[in-house]
């Protein structure tokens, strides 16, 4: 069974046009309802009220926290962003003097590199160098002989003369 649009365009329009069905209620259902919802109104004025001065309170505070905060933060930025100039100032002055200090230690690295390469003229002093060790080492064993045969004479001689009472 379908309906043709037609009719159902009429039965929409009897529908709108109708009025709605009156409802009569005695007094004492209109004074019941009425006192309940009084009731449920205090009720929820005992929450509702308290409840927004809570959140007045604290949109207050939140407020004057983000307020100081934002002006902390202001006062820090103000004091880096002073530091942070001088200190970049003095970082660039320091390095500028590095650079200079770099430049001079090259130019002396250079001159020592072509005086050690003079240094190998040398040679002969160094052959005399090691002629010196040798004979200072032929002096500490020469020494180190006179040393033993003066024990040795010392003992040879500390015996026999054992008896005298001096």
């Amino acid at each position: 069974m379908s309906i043709h649009p037609v009719d159902r365009e009429e039965d929409l329009k009897e529908t709108i046009t109708e009025e709605p069905p009156t409802v009569i209620l005695p007094p004492e259902a209109i004074e019941r309802f009425l006192g309940n919802f009084e009731r449920s109104t205090r009720r929820w004025e005992i929450v509702v009220y308290p409840a927004m001065f809570a959140f007045i309170v604290l949109a207050i505070y939140g407020f004057i926290l983000i307020r100081s905060l934002t002006s902390d933060m202001h006062r820090i930025a103000a004091s880096i962003d002073g530091q942070l100039n001088q200190n970049i100032s003095a970082m660039n002055r320091n390095i500028d003097q590095m650079r200079g200090e770099m430049v001079t230690m090259r130019k002396q690295l250079q001159t020592m590199s072509g005086q050690m390469q003079s240094l190998d003229e040398l040679a002969p002093m160094q052959q005399q160098m090691q002629q010196m060790n040798d004979h200072m080492q032929y002096m500490v064993v020469t020494t180190q002989r006179m040393q033993n045969d003066m024990a040795a004479l010392s003992w040879n001689i500390a015996r026999p003369m054992s008896w005298m009472p001096w």
